[in-house]
């Protein structure tokens, strides 16, 4: 039930789910960047380069779920994350 409702909630917000994976969600930004929002039973990942939407994404889910933002994210699924601002790579 919580999934239905945030599945709806981030489509009229103009994410897309990824059809390779349903727990994967993106959306092309004006300036053609992307953000990429990917769920895994409780913990969210949110990655793009455009912090100002990524803030408001952020807001939003905050306004209309219960949740809690931890800390950047080092490690996910198994996988670390190595983020180097200089080069923009993750």
């Amino acid at each position: 039930m919580w999934y239905q409702k945030f599945d709806s909630y981030i489509w009229q917000v103009g994410y897309h789910r990824s059809d390779s994976d349903p727990c994967m969600y993106t959306r092309q930004l004006a300036d053609e960047s992307r953000i990429y929002l990917i769920l895994y039973v409780d913990d969210m990942l949110i990655a793009g380069s455009n912090q100002a939407e990524i803030g408001k994404l952020k807001g939003n889910l905050h306004d209309n779920f219960a949740m809690k933002e931890l800390r950047q994210a080092r490690h996910i699924l198994g996988m670390w994350i190595e983020r180097n601002r200089t080069t923009k790579t993750l």
